[in-house]
């Protein structure tokens, strides 16, 4: 008893990188950006390297 959750908020990501086909849609990523409010860059490599940066960055 006591203790506090965390918010949702405090977790946030400062940007989003999307791959596939909505990531090469500037209007539909700018929809996206501003339901979230949070910058969203497209990455123009194919899903593996999209896969291995999240390998890399999730140890």
């Amino acid at each position: 008893m006591g203790k506090t959750r965390p918010k949702i908020t405090d977790s946030l990501p400062k940007k989003i990188i999307t791959i596939g086909g909505g990531a090469k849609n500037p209007a539909w990523r700018k929809i996206r950006e501003k339901i979230i409010n949070i910058p969203i860059v497209s990455c123009n490599k194919t899903t593996s390297f999209g896969t291995a940066l999240l390998a890399i960055n999730s140890k």
